[in-house]
């Protein structure tokens, strides 16, 4: 039973409607902690991995969170026109774009680092480290195995 009182017979029973279930509470309260930045999800995953890759190229930002590189391009003008990213011509080919962060995008990621640690803690301290080592190992290899069948990008 999903808390309305009625019974929810075999959804309790697929995984697809608990990860969907477990996404929707997840992502609610993230976006509650990331409001203060106006950041949703998608961009703040952009920052980290621009955060953690300076010069990154923005084709392996988006192969790197299955996003169209068609639909990439929005995302990345909104983080440049925010001034949280700075995007150059590559260096080594030229036809690509090197993303870095600015000292605003750096400044944004810092503050959010403590909220999103505090969500983290807030959803999943129900499981212990190494539960939640195992959720991250099981999850990784249902995204491999997703993504060797060739499943559909953003």
């Amino acid at each position: 039973m999903a808390g309305t009182g009625i019974d929810t017979g075999h959804l309790e029973e697929l995984t697809g409607y608990l990860l969907r279930r477990a996404t929707s509470r997840v992502m609610a309260d993230f976006v509650q902690v990331a409001a203060n930045h106006d950041l949703r999800p998608v961009p703040f995953s952009i920052l980290l991995l621009v955060e953690s890759n300076p010069g990154v190229r923005q084709g392996q930002v988006a192969e790197a969170l299955a996003i169209k590189p068609a639909n990439m391009v929005p995302l990345v003008n909104m983080l440049v026109e925010r001034g949280l990213l700075r995007r150059r011509v590559g260096v080594e080919d030229r036809r690509s774009f090197e993303l870095a962060l600015t000292a605003a995008g750096r400044n944004v990621l810092q503050q959010c680092h403590a909220g999103i640690a505090a969500h983290e803690q807030r959803l999943f301290s129900v499981l212990s480290a190494t539960e939640r080592a195992r959720l991250h190992d099981m999850l990784r290899r249902v995204i491999q195995s997703a993504d060797n069948g060739d499943q559909q990008d953003l």
